[in-house]
């Protein structure tokens, strides 16, 4: 269908209230593991049977941490399944409050979305200034 999925946690929003450490999560620097929301591992199976076209959200590493254990040693897997096994364009730190609150006020969350990147030479990422048209 290529649709695209934004998921708000609202980490950016506490990023933007001052609260870095909300935004990066909660670290256990003992055992070096950092806990925060974001997309796991079964989410993949979903995206692919929707035919998603692409999916970000508000957070900083984008997907769960820790990551799933069914993955042991993996690195980034949700980078990995995405963007290496699927294609599926994503995107990470995006600021959707302003977005959301126009959503809840009108009732209407459908609308186009242009999040074109930056045209780099053998890039493999880059920043987008993401325009919703209702």
């Amino acid at each position: 269908s290529g649709d695209i999925v934004l998921v708000r946690t609202g980490a950016f929003a506490a990023a933007k209230a001052g609260d870095f450490m909300g935004y990066l999560g909660e670290i256990d620097p003992e055992a070096m593991l950092a806990k925060s929301a974001g997309i796991g591992l079964t989410s993949a199976l979903w995206f692919h049977e929707h035919e998603i076209a692409a999916v970000a959200t508000d957070t900083l590493a984008f997907e769960v941490l820790p990551w799933d254990p069914a993955v042991p040693g993996a690195l980034l897997p949700m980078h990995c399944i995405h963007l290496v096994d699927m294609g599926l364009t994503q995107g990470q730190n995006w600021d959707l409050e302003e977005l959301a609150a126009d959503c809840a006020a009108d009732g209407q969350y459908d609308f186009f979305l242009e999040a074109s990147p930056q045209p780099f030479v053998g890039g493999v990422g880059s920043p987008v200034n993401p325009v919703a048209i209702k």
